[in-house]
């Protein structure tokens, strides 16, 4: 992941674990939007597999200091414990992450560029060795990870219930929470399968309070997913290049 928001859409995510430590102090959670926050991450925790899609826009500072709005799609395909792949389009490019339980890969369709490196055989091993190694993140990451729930709430200070409202036609749980950077919202289906449906980040630290907002479609909990979804073949005349370490 590439360590300015401006470069590429997947800080976005990773912010909601990147803000600033809170101290000693145990953050002020009403206990049902913590109840429900934690039901979430319980039943995308224990899904063997999954896929979704995700329509997202995102507040972007020009150099004149307007902000502009891009837009652009997510697709995921997770088998635990070592497949995950995530397919994105729209108005940063089109870019692919591959992960086959031993490797993973970045593929820049824009520029016919791809990098790999070997990582751990877990999923969750795999993430953090890019993220210590690298400084990259994959898209989604809270979400896909074997813990959504703890990486949510790691530096959260405050959070509420803000009662059932609607995305796209579908009941939701609309919890509210406050980090020391940014605030997030979060909508999750009320009935038997607690999903997220949408999420909203405002960075209230830079000016004009930008906002990347995500509608979450298209779960599917038993795809069916086989080892060919996560192999990478390099399109024809793709350049390989590395990832460059933290503190090149």
């Amino acid at each position: 992941m590439m360590t300015k928001r401006k470069q590429f859409v997947t800080i976005a995510l990773a912010l909601l674990v990147a803000g600033t430590a809170i101290g000693a102090d145990e953050p002020t959670v009403e206990p049902r939007a913590d109840m429900l926050l934690k039901r979430m991450g319980s039943v995308l925790a224990a899904a063997e597999e999954f896929t979704l899609t995700n329509t997202f826009t995102s507040d972007e500072t020009v150099s004149t200091g307007e902000i502009v709005q891009l837009e652009g799609t997510v697709e995921i395909a997770l088998r635990r414990p070592d497949g995950l792949r995530a397919s994105i389009n729209g108005d940063f490019g089109s870019k692919q992450y591959f992960y086959d339980g031993s490797r993973m890969v970045f593929a820049d369709g824009s520029h016919n560029t791809y990098a790999e490196a070997m990582v751990p055989s877990t999923i969750d091993g795999a993430m953090d060795e890019m993220w210590q190694t690298y400084g990259f993140k994959i898209p989604l990451v809270d979400f896909v990870s074997s813990g959504p729930y703890a990486n949510l709430m790691e530096n959260v200070e405050s959070g509420f219930y803000a009662g059932i409202h609607q995305v796209n036609g579908v009941h939701c749980h609309h919890l509210v929470f406050t980090q020391a950077e940014i605030d997030w919202q979060i909508w999750i289906s009320d009935g038997v399968l607690p999903l997220p449906q949408k999420l909203v980040i405002t960075y209230k630290l830079e000016d004009g309070y930008p906002q990347y907002t995500a509608l979450f479609s298209n779960w599917d909990l038993g795809p069916g997913l086989n080892d060919a979804v996560f192999e990478f073949i390099p399109p024809a005349g793709a350049i390989k290049i590395v990832f460059a370490e933290i503190g090149e």
